[in-house]
């Protein structure tokens, strides 16, 4: 969904570009708004409307809501489960952007969005490019630096790659040429083997 910027532009926006912090949805329409603004080709509109429709959706698919009462009447998107966003502390009608706990957000979906995003005759990647990289799991998972090393890690010890930190590299490199199809089958298997 957020790598897919014609067809799902508030959600590429949103986390590739926007660095909210606390804020409310009139701000994240605002700012998100702005930056498409930038984007746009000269006499090019949008309706706002529908962006800010957008962004409401985008605060209920990865909002985790507690406060639900009969699971059955639930609406809730199976993305919340990841809680990549949080109500804030400071704030009841304000936002933050959270990582995911540990235990929601399985090793193998790291994987795909790093494979995702390598060119086919690539198979190594800067370290700070997955962090800080447009649609990298960085930004798609809202990971830092810490917590994007704690999953290379799991990955290398599961076999997927190699990590180089020597010298000022921060290199990570696939051991096998695997593709995205490649990782979901792997996921699949693994889940339906527990």
């Amino acid at each position: 969904i957020i790598k897919n910027d014609a067809m799902c532009m508030p959600w590429n926006l949103f986390f590739n570009e926007y660095n909210g912090v606390d804020f409310t949805k009139d701000d994240m329409v605002s700012v998100c708004s702005s930056l498409l603004n930038k984007r746009l080709e000269e006499g090019s509109t949008f309706s706002e409307s529908l962006f800010s429709d957008d962004c409401s959706s985008i605060l209920r698919m990865y909002l985790k809501s507690t406060e639900v009462e009969d699971p059955e009447e639930s609406l809730q998107c199976p993305l919340s489960s990841l809680g990549l966003l949080a109500k804030s502390s400071k704030n009841k009608n304000a936002y933050i952007k959270t990582s995911p706990a540990k235990d929601t957000l399985h090793r193998l979906a790291v994987l795909y969005v790093i494979v995702s995003n390598l060119p086919r005759e690539k198979q190594s990647v800067r370290i700070n490019e997955l962090v800080t990289g447009a649609n990298n799991i960085g930004r798609v998972f809202n990971l830092n630096r810490v917590k994007v090393n704690e999953y290379l890690d799991q990955l290398k010890i599961s076999g997927y790659l190699t990590i180089n930190r020597t010298a000022g590299l921060d290199m990570v490199y696939l051991n096998d040429s695997i593709t995205p199809a490649d990782v979901l089958t792997k996921y699949y298997e693994e889940v339906r083997v527990r």
